[in-house]
């Protein structure tokens, strides 16, 4: 039996375990005084869960409800709670916070706090901050948060080889699904039919979109050179950025992929900038993401002539939207 095989049928045993535990009310569940929605997936890497968590809070502000986003804040330099934005213009560093925590605060300016253990981070949010809706940034896994609505984020790798980690990517198996209120598959996804025959009432079609590229230092839209860009980033999918490139006519003349969640530095941006002009390249292009971790280095694209624009990423939901607003509406918001 393949040594990778043997270590998933371990991880998935110990999965299963711990599941079974919660599902017996062996381990306690926290319950705060507020609805929670959790956001997740069943995989390791880049499934999308942060536009997905911004649209959910855009729709619940749209129906007149306050949310306020809680997550671990991965990669941050500190341990315990930090509040990323207090809903106005407050706002942690990014060593505090992490990066997509702070993307999502600079975007909605609602509420924000991290912790390592989410549950910790939902109770100091419902205690602090007038919102009427918690939302769980990667809340799948975290069992010990009680939630009243979960959103699952299923990609076409985890369909493609469905074991858990090392073998596959899962980090639950696909029987977990069945705790899933709602099942969230792109649109251009083929589903299996067992899939579809067993989750039918559960999934929601979307995609993913992209609108018009903005200059990272006037926080506008600008004048892209669509055929004189070299492109970059750190995130999990690299792929998906530069497909989403090609959704716009945008060509890169060169690209550089940094790991997921890099921390940008001078040596680092100075790098890009050099790959850029070796390739002939005035203007550079990255995502949401890396954008809120170059603050600090502005100054460096202005002295290099070097204008860098972001890739603002959106959801739409295409299939099942009904049964999206429903489930949101029949949440039992505290006023």
């Amino acid at each position: 039996m393949p040594i990778l095989f043997t270590f998933s049928k371990i991880f998935e045993k110990i999965v299963e375990k711990r599941n079974e535990n919660y599902d017996n009310h062996k381990y306690p569940v926290i319950k705060v005084n507020r609805p929670v929605i959790s956001i997740g997936n069943i995989s390791t890497g880049g499934t999308g869960k942060t536009p997905v968590v911004e649209f959910i809070a855009k729709l619940l502000i749209q129906k007149g409800i306050k949310p306020g986003i809680i997550g671990k804040g991965y990669k941050r330099k500190n341990a315990g709670v930090c509040v990323v934005c207090d809903g106005s213009n407050h706002f942690a560093s990014i060593e505090d916070s992490g990066d997509e925590m702070l993307m999502l605060a600079r975007k909605l300016k609602v509420p924000v706090v991290v912790h390592e253990k989410k549950h910790n981070a939902a109770i100091y949010l419902a205690e602090n901050f007038r919102v009427d809706v918690i939302i769980v940034d990667d809340g799948f896994q975290h069992r010990g948060l009680h939630r009243d609505i979960d959103i699952v984020i299923l990609d076409e790798k985890s369909i493609a080889k469905p074991y858990l980690v090392p073998k596959g990517r899962l980090r639950d198996p696909l029987s977990s699904l069945n705790r899933a209120d709602i099942i969230l598959i792109n649109n251009s996804i083929t589903i299996p039919e067992n899939l579809i025959s067993q989750y039918q009432s559960k999934i929601i079609r979307f995609e993913t979109k992209f609108s018009a590229p903005y200059n990272i230092r006037f926080s506008k839209s600008g004048i892209l050179d669509k055929d004189n860009v070299y492109a970059f980033c750190g995130i999990a999918n690299p792929k998906r950025f530069i497909e989403s490139l090609w959704s716009i006519n945008c060509e890169p003349a060169g690209k550089f992929f940094f790991r997921d969640h890099y921390k940008y530095s001078r040596s680092a941006i100075e790098f890009i900038i050099g790959e850029a002009k070796d390739k002939k390249c005035n203007f550079l292009i990255t995502t949401e993401k890396d954008a809120v971790k170059l603050a600090l280095y502005l100054d460096i694209f202005k002295d290099n002539s070097m204008e860098c624009f972001v890739l603002p990423m959106i959801v739409e939901i295409n299939e099942g939207k009904e049964n999206l607003i429903k489930k949101i509406s029949n949440l039992k918001v505290i006023s």
